[in-house]
């Protein structure tokens, strides 16, 4: 079980280029991680981050700059009509052993929601719920490898979490009753 953890840790690490590098602030913000990441780059403008979205690890921990998986932690649904929908455990815990995030409650979730919106050529998400820090690139979408994105900046204290495509189907965020 170690091993398999150990081998899910490393190719995530390996997916995302891990490096990371401080963040180059002018404006007296906190200084944190953030990720530099080789593969992933903006969306083209011809495709867009519809759809659902789960998320399967964090970059940029505070105190260290490796990668953080994630298991049940955090669901986004992001629409063509401009809504973001996210999904998010209130009572996260972390499985040292594994070095994973996991729901300690399967009926411990929020529905938060926000907006999706395309400037130029970057999509951006915003869920104010989620704290996300007021940093330039706060919900700046990534492309990633496989057809999956990475967000910046989605979590406080995270440079990025990296989202794998859900199946409509397989979306939690149905379960949400706002827009």
């Amino acid at each position: 079980m170690v091993c398999l953890a150990v081998a899910v840790s490393c190719s995530a690490l390996v997916a995302c280029g891990g490096r990371l590098q401080q963040d180059d602030l002018s404006d007296g913000e906190e200084r944190g991680p953030k990720s530099t990441l080789s593969a992933p780059g903006a969306i083209p403008a011809t495709v867009a981050p519809y759809g659902a979205w789960d998320l399967v690890s964090l970059d940029g921990m505070p105190g260290g700059n490796g990668t953080t998986q994630t298991q049940g932690h955090l669901f986004l649904e992001l629409r063509p009509n401009g809504d973001a929908i996210a999904l998010r455990c209130t009572r996260p815990y972390y499985e040292a052993e594994i070095g994973s995030f996991r729901c300690a409650d399967p009926t411990s979730y929020d529905c938060l929601y926000g907006t999706l919106e395309k400037t130029g050529d970057t999509w951006r998400v915003d869920v104010p719920d989620l704290r996300m820090p007021a940093r330039g690139l706060r919900g700046e979408i990534l492309a990633s490898e496989d057809d999956n994105i990475v967000v910046r900046y989605i979590l406080p204290k995270y440079s990025a979490g990296h989202f794998v495509r859900l199946a409509p189907e397989e979306s939690p965020t149905g379960a949400c009753t706002g827009p």
